[in-house]
């Protein structure tokens, strides 16, 4: 047998890996106590205009300690925001010059090495994986995937390995250090690995969303179009699990401990919670916007560092909304609006203290989220949603609370 199907035999996450590779994967501490599940005000920035970012932003992503918001836009193009003075500006454009399309081609998918800091991983409609170099300028290594389109990109905790996913339904392995291409999964002739059939099989169509497990470096989901999750484990030749259901079109799923999150292009439950070792699903619910519309999630995730508690972030088109939800009782405490178009990528900070909204719209949103201050509750009953800058404000233990806001112009 080959060194891919023995690797076939180790059960997901069983921790049977050299002692060497486990602690250079290892993941580092968390920065921040967790995140309170009040939040007491939030800061609007607008950071970019429509004709800046032409198209609109694809992708956010938090970057160099949270100094900064990493954007990319429908242009092939980066642009960055300092958080700490509000400043915005253009980083560089990642396109091929060789490749005339590139510039009506939008970056969809951003990550920082955890290796190298400096490092910005962006994916694209081009089919491009390019390593930015922050601090030099330049584009270090580009990798171009002929015959795909990139939707999705992430990395393992230590910076071993990083994956990518999109329009031909493959994930495809790299090694974190090299760039090299280590194995793929289904999106034509395997690399270095075995097909496999049924519900083991790869993506039957394609795949937007990709993220590796906070805490198993080895252990990555996706979720596309089949309307199915899978979950990969690098070690093994097929998928060590499928679980069918969500409809998955955007940066829509995450992993926390033993939870799997999936955010569904359907007003029907478009908020999914489920069990990561049985692939039973645990919690779900609807969101009816301000609108009256019903919300069709393109993008989700957890605060960070929080082991199970804290919040989580949900947001799409339909009701062209963001909502903060509680993640034990997925009840929302708050909801951000007054999008016109869809809401397609969100981020939180590293310790949770800031969370960017982004969308095909004129502006990106960053907002400042700080634990509730004891004695500045508010009227109004729980649901009522403030339209002061389009940020509704929920009570999350059903008495209700007041919320101030500031925003800065561009």
């Amino acid at each position: 047998a080959s060194p891919d199907r023995r690797r076939s035999d180790i059960p997901l996450d069983t921790g049977h890996e050299p002692a060497a590779a486990a602690a250079a994967d290892a993941p580092p501490p968390p920065l921040l106590s967790p995140l309170p599940t009040r939040i007491n005000y939030v800061t609007r920035v607008d950071i970019c205009n429509r004709r800046s970012t032409r198209s609109g932003a694809y992708c956010v992503r938090f970057f160099a300690r949270d100094d900064a918001v990493a954007i990319g836009l429908g242009n092939c193009a980066l642009r960055l925001h300092l958080t700490s003075s509000g400043e915005s500006y253009g980083l560089a454009s990642v396109k091929d010059p060789a490749d005339e399309r590139a510039e009506r081609l939008p970056v969809t998918c951003l990550r920082q090495h955890p290796l190298r800091p400096e490092l910005l991983l962006c994916g694209g409609s081009s089919g491009d994986v390019v390593v930015w170099n922050s601090e030099r300028r330049l584009i270090e290594h580009r990798t171009a995937e002929p015959t795909n389109e990139v939707y999705a990109l992430d990395t393992s905790a230590g910076g071993r390995h990083y994956a990518t996913a999109g329009r031909d339904g493959g994930v495809r392995i790299y090694d974190g250090l090299t760039h090299r291409p280590i194995t793929r999964y289904g999106g034509g002739p395997p690399l270095c690995a075995a097909g496999a059939g049924g519900h083991l099989a790869a993506h039957a169509s394609r795949v937007f969303a990709l993220r590796f497990h906070p805490d198993r470096p080895n252990v990555c989901v996706t979720g596309g179009w089949d309307r199915t999750l899978k979950v990969w484990d690098v070690r093994m030749w097929r998928a060590a699990m499928t679980i069918a259901g969500p409809n998955v079109c955007g940066d829509g799923v995450d992993m926390d401990g033993d939870s799997v999150l999936a955010a569904s292009w359907s007003p029907q439950d478009p908020l999914q919670i489920y069990d990561l070792a049985t692939g039973s699903l645990r919690q779900q619910r609807a969101f009816v916007g301000q609108n009256g519309t019903p919300l069709k999630a393109y993008c989700a995730q957890f605060s960070r560092g929080h082991a199970g508690e804290g919040v989580l972030a949900i947001g799409g088109g339909g009701s062209n909304e963001c909502y903060v939800v509680q993640r034990k009782t997925l009840q929302v405490i708050q909801t951000v609006s007054g999008f016109t178009k869809p809401v397609q990528a969100l981020d939180f900070s590293a310790n949770s203290k800031m969370l960017a909204v982004a969308g095909l719209e004129e502006r990106v949103q960053v907002l400042g989220m700080e634990e509730q201050s004891a004695g500045r509750g508010g009227s109004g009953g729980a649901g009522e949603a403030s339209g002061a800058g389009g940020v509704g404000h929920h009570g999350s233990d059903g008495s209700g609370w007041s919320a101030s806001e500031e925003e800065e112009e561009e």
